[in-house]
Formats: C-alpha cells, sequence, structure tokens
C-alpha cells in the first residue's frame, strides 16, 4: 500500500483515503500487538523492530541527533541486511524496502556510529527483553522472527553492506538484472 503512493504520505496529505487507510492499519497492528500484553508478559514484540540499534543513532556522541523515526528506519535497514545475510529474507525485500526508504525521503546514509556504540544499544536492549536478545528480523515484508545470536560482527558486516545498498540514484549500486534476480546479492552474502 505504501509503495503505491508514497509522496502522498510524505507530504502529509492525509486527505487521500490511501493515507488514511494506511494509518488506521498501523494503528490497528500496533493495537492488536500490545493491547493482550499490557503488562510486557511477552518480550519476543514485533513492534520492537525498529527498535534495537536505533536509540544509538539518537543519542550517540558526536552525532547529530536524528529524529525517533529517521533513527527507526536505519534500526529497520540494518535488520533487513543482518536478516537477508542470513538467509532468511529475500534479496528482493532487502532491495524493495531500500528503494521505499529512499522514496519515503527517510535516510540512506548512517552517521558514523562505531559499531561498539551499536553493540552497547543490543546490550541494553537485551537488558530490558529479559537477558535474551529478541532481536525481530523480518522474514518477509509485515512479518519477523525472533532470534538470540547477533554477534558483534555481524552487525559490523551490516554496517559495512549498509552503503552499498544506497549507492547511485536508482540502482543502488547495482545492475537493473541484479536489482531484479538478486544474484550478485545472494553471492556477496554466500547464499
Amino acid at each position: 500500500m505504501l509503495e503505491q503512493d508514497p509522496e502522498s504520505f510524505v507530504t502529509g496529505r492525509w486527505d487521500v483515503p490511501a493515507t488514511e487507510e494506511l494509518m488506521s492499519r498501523a494503528i490497528e497492528v500496533m493495537l492488536s500487538e500490545l493491547a493482550p500484553n499490557l503488562r510486557e508478559e511477552e518480550l519476543s514484540r514485533s513492534v520492537d523492530l525498529g527498535h534495537t540499534f536505533s536509540q544509538a543513532f539518537e543519542i550517540a556522541d558526536g552525532v547529530v541527533p536524528l529524529r525517533h523515526g529517521e533513527a527507526v528506519s536505519l534500526d529497520l535497514t540494518l535488520s533487513t541486511i543482518v536478516s537477508a545475510r542470513r538467509g532468511m529474507l529475500p534479496v528482493e525485500d532487502l532491495v524493495r524496502t531500500a528503494r521505499l526508504t529512499r522514496r519515503l525521503g527517510l535516510p540512506v546514509a548512517l552517521p558514523h556510529v562505531p559499531v561498539e556504540v551499536l553493540w552497547n544499544s543490543v546490550m541494553e536492549r537485551t537488558l530490558h527483553r529479559a537477558g535474551r536478545q529478541r532481536l525481530p528480523l523480518p522474514f518477509r515484508i509485515g512479518e519477523c522472527e525472533f532470534v538470540n545470536d547477533l554477534t558483534i560482527d555481524e552487525l559490523g558486516a551490516a554496517l559495512d553492506f549498509f552503503p552499498e545498498l544506497f549507492k547511485g540514484d536508482a540502482g543502488f549500486g547495482l545492475s537493473a538484472d541484479v536489482l531484479t534476480s538478486g544474484r550478485e546479492l545472494r553471492k556477496g552474502f554466500g547464499i
């Protein structure tokens, strides 16, 4: 739905039926996830997708703070990269989310935040998630699985790949054929 007319959403045209429907669906999904879990007894929550690394982008020393939504967008991109590198998320969905990120005018460049700072964010989230990472990773658009075995090296590899995803204006540094098939990305990921 958002892919069909992201410009309406970006420009704040709330009078467009598709934008109204998008917001209504987002609210419904959030309420359906949180309402039955008001006491937070279940800590593997899909609404945490985008909220593992994001605080590092919001509060890191020496970095111009980002708005919450911008930081969440960077977190989502890192999460999709990790998931695609693991072979969980189809590469085509990684490219699809990257295209939409750009069309929405969300950040496509990482501020300089060392991997150790991002890892500290993972550790802090782990404490709040009862000692387990419970890192939500998308396995298809709109659905995620939770993992507890992310390593700092894996996070560093995702950080290293991030700029490659957004190279160029339309092709993210990849040929049209590669964007269609995902062969080069799969090869680079070893899958």
